[in-house]
């Protein structure tokens, strides 16, 4: 027998069980098979910026594609000069047919970004040698094994003598686990050199373009800010303001704890003579996923020797090969990417027969 599984993720690994079911439940699954998809071209980069550093150079900066759909490899950076009044209409063919996004045209000028595995990767190319008040037109494309993926969106920006402040880093959205640290990282660009302001806002994200409902402007006025997150409380939204003469830009950060779950909610399903069959319900995760859970009984009066360990799926379990009509103390814990919970309140459950 075989089946075909759709709607999966590219480039992305899988877990695959099968278990056989009746009318009187499901049956033990299969031992697990290991798998992963195959890599495909990479979506279109998120985000790009131009930005003029000068009369004559233009820094272009982006960020990753949100579905990379395999390994980055390089990026592809294309540029050329805007005629006054032309509209330039590119489009994007597929990988080996000679001519991606315009690059067929005589003005169209093509850079390599590569990926070093042994370097923090580049997400940004200095165009240089441009003419002072000249347009020009900007997009990028990632490459996988597989090929070249779609441009992402296109800029237009004239280099000039007049360089307004600007942030090359685009909003992020970033979890820690709890007591560990993150580091906020904004550089600048400008002349004069711009200030910077960082700020924390309370209230709903200002990534979901909802206004949030306080501010507070805090110390660091540097490169970067350090969080520790010795508690959820450092959890919020997180902004970094440069500004000088000529501009302004402002980039932000949306940080998040990840902590241990919280407690299952445990109850009895059915209870046999030597089995006992309980079910839970799962509070807070913690902002991780489940990765499991950790069983724990013992006999009304004993100790605490049994630990089962159960997969992240489960909802129920059946403890086996219990004694008779005995009185048994069952306890849950919930684990995630940080480490095991607290253990639920015990449930008290009694086999059949004495």
């Amino acid at each position: 027998m075989e089946t075909n599984l759709h709607g999966l993720m590219k480039f992305t690994n899988y877990t695959v069980h099968i278990l056989a079911f009746t009318s009187m439940g499901d049956g033990v699954r299969s031992s697990p098979v290991h798998c992963a998809t195959e890599e495909d071209v990479p979506g279109p980069p998120e985000h790009i910026k131009a930005m003029t550093l000068g009369p004559d150079n233009i820094l272009v900066a982006w960020s990753p594609p949100a579905s990379r759909n395999g390994i980055i490899l390089r990026y592809n950076v294309y540029y050329h000069p805007l005629n006054a009044g032309s509209a330039f209409s590119l489009h994007h063919q597929p990988s080996g047919s000679g001519v991606v996004d315009g690059v067929g045209s005589k003005d169209v000028i093509k850079e390599v970004v590569f990926v070093s595995g042994n370097d923090l990767p580049k997400f940004s190319y200095e165009a240089r040698r441009l003419k002072e008040f000249q347009r020009y037109e900007f997009w990028v494309t990632a490459v996988t094994g597989v090929g070249e993926g779609p441009s992402s969106t296109r800029v237009i920006l004239a280099p000039s003598s007049r360089v307004p402040a600007r942030i090359p880093a685009f909003p992020l959205q970033l979890n820690v686990k709890h007591g560990q640290s993150i580091r906020l990282d904004c550089p600048v660009i400008g002349t004069p050199p711009p200030t910077r302001k960082w700020r924390r806002l309370s209230g709903p994200s200002k990534m979901s373009g909802i206004q949030t409902s306080s501010e507070t402007t805090l110390q660091s006025t540097g490169l970067s800010m350090s969080l520790t997150a010795s508690s959820s409380a450092i959890a919020g939204n997180y902004s970094c303001q440069a500004e000088n003469p000529f501009g302004s830009d402002e980039v932000w950060w949306e940080v998040g704890v990840t902590v241990v779950p919280s407690p299952p909610r445990l109850s009895l399903r059915k209870a046999e003579s030597d089995s006992l069959t309980i079910q839970w319900r799962i509070g807070d995760s913690g902002g991780s996923p489940i990765k499991g859970f950790i069983l724990n009984y013992k006999r009304e009066f004993g100790e605490w020797l049994e630990k089962l360990e159960i997969e992240a799926d489960s909802r129920s379990f059946t403890i086996k090969d219990l004694q008779c009509g005995s009185s048994y103390l069952i306890r849950v814990a919930a684990k995630n990417s940080v480490g095991i919970g607290q253990y639920s309140a015990a449930l008290t459950a009694m086999t059949k027969g004495s």
